[in-house]
């Protein structure tokens, strides 16, 4: 839910009412999560042999729960104050790391752990709340009805594209284990956890901050939210292609580095995957910062079903023909269905990004 709740944010930041709102709606919403979580929790932790052998322990680790539901970091997204957001992780990093130091002495000490980590939680949860309280001068009200069937109605398209995208990750490193030997699969976790994280640290974090300044822009001018899509599209391709060409040009180098000479084979996969940084940061750009923002969510999830389904099937035939290469091949294709569907959907839904009047979005 923090993708609607940070869009509703971003365009009523000068409402202090409809904030109180939406952090209200959002909280209600997440603690229906999270009590459904905490009654099947439960039955586990009392039927499964595992889990009820250790309860306290995972007790412990089930408080936990109450940090995504109460943390706030949607609030200062919606703000675009990410210093405050990053502060509070700091701190509470610290902390954690600092009692483990004292505390924990050997293997024993696994109860005293979970015990510190449901802690450090807590402390991210109060200094969060004492944040917003003191800050943005927040008034828990009684959430409207509406507000909250809003946020399940339209939380659950971006829930499954989400849940689809994560299935897409892990299932092709599965996929690709169940059809070769380990061996091969060690090598292309090496390439693909390379591009991956390049991906996380630069090509997410653009898109991140800029998708409360879109819903912003998007809200009082659609004209000036073009302007701006451009302008981020512009660095994300540019860095795209910097990093692409640098992956593919220095894939030995890198690999050398960072996971040793034993590796070598994996050198000819990333350089296979190496434009994807590219293709992932056009594609993600068009779901997140143009389908999504216009109210178009339902969209998302399309596409990422499809590309899914296409991977999984294109997937299995070309690794029985080509072996680890037709696994990379066929990443990359995904990938250009999933650019090729949202460049789709945003002609179909027909958001003009080289607009210079104002107009409204069709939503035919």
């Amino acid at each position: 839910m923090d993708y609607i709740a940070i869009m509703d944010i971003s365009r009523n930041r000068n409402n202090k009412t409809e904030i109180n709102k939406i952090v209200s709606s959002t909280i209600i919403s997440r603690l229906i999560l999270g009590g459904i979580s905490f009654i099947i929790f439960i039955t586990q932790l009392f039927t499964i042999d595992i889990f009820s052998s250790e309860k306290l322990f995972y007790l412990l680790l089930f408080t936990t729960i109450f940090e995504p539901i109460l943390n706030p970091s949607y609030l200062f997204i919606g703000f675009e104050n990410f210093k405050a957001n990053s502060f509070i992780y700091i701190i509470n990093r610290i902390i954690f790391i600092i009692l483990i130091f004292l505390l924990i002495k050997n293997s024993n000490d696994y109860i005293l752990y979970a015990g510190i980590f449901a802690v450090s939680y807590l402390i991210h949860i109060l200094l969060s709340q004492i944040l917003i309280l003191k800050k943005y001068k927040i008034k828990y009200v009684k959430p409207e009805l509406k507000l909250i069937k809003r946020n399940f109605k339209k939380g659950s398209s971006l829930f499954s594209v989400r849940i689809a995208e994560t299935i897409f990750r892990t299932s092709n490193i599965l996929i690709l284990g169940l059809l070769t030997q380990n061996v091969t699969v060690g090598f292309f976790n090496a390439a693909y956890t390379v591009v991956i994280s390049v991906i996380v640290i630069v090509v997410y974090p653009i898109i991140e901050v800029a998708y409360p300044r879109i819903n912003k822009i998007l809200s009082e001018n659609e004209a000036k939210s073009g302007i701006f899509f451009r302008k981020i599209i512009s660095i994300i391709i540019i860095f795209g292609i910097f990093i692409s060409f640098s992956l593919y040009f220095f894939s030995d180098l890198i690999i050398q580095i960072l996971v040793g000479n034993e590796y070598s084979n994996s050198i000819t996969i990333l350089r296979s995957i190496s434009f994807l940084p590219l293709i992932i940061g056009i594609s993600r750009s068009l779901m997140f910062l143009l389908l999504i923002p216009n109210g178009f969510e339902s969209d998302s999830t399309k596409i990422i079903i499809i590309s899914s389904l296409f991977f999984i099937i294109a997937d299995v035939i070309m690794i029985s023909m080509f072996d680890v290469i037709g696994h990379s091949i066929v990443l990359n294709l995904t990938e250009l269905v999933l650019l090729i569907l949202s460049i789709y959907f945003v002609y179909r839904r027909k958001i003009h990004i080289f607009k210079t009047k104002n107009c409204k979005n069709s939503t035919k």
